[in-house]
């Protein structure tokens, strides 16, 4: 098991009970995952802004090199990016790229921390 593994491994069990049905690990482990996406999308934010659409691109293309998890749904980037907004973390840049149907999409940056 390698050291990424292992401390999301612990991570994970300080989510749940031992005593709890199975279905509380998994929910656990999903919830690690996504705070790991959120890290990730926060991450591409910093080398550059980006739209929902280049930002989930951006994860395809670096998730492995990054051990970052593997998405079964792409629109749980879009989420995670709603989810950041909510908690002050990025903000709309007021900038706004074509969609690949053209339609405009926001441009996402990370806050300066004061």
């Amino acid at each position: 098991m390698n050291t990424l593994n292992a401390t999301t491994s612990e991570a994970v069990k300080h989510l749940h009970h031992r005593h709890d049905p199975d279905t509380s690990a998994t929910a656990a482990a999903s919830a690690s995952d996504m705070d790991a996406v959120r890290d990730a999308i926060v991450a591409l934010l910093e080398e550059e802004p980006r739209t929902v659409t280049e930002l989930t691109a951006a994860y395809c293309r670096l998730r492995l090199v990054n051990g970052w998890p593997f998405l079964t749904d792409l629109h749980n980037i879009a989420r995670r990016t709603s989810d950041l907004h909510d908690r002050g973390v990025i903000y709309d840049t007021g900038v706004r790229r074509p969609t690949r149907f053209g339609r405009p999409s926001a441009v996402w940056a990370v806050k300066e921390v004061a």
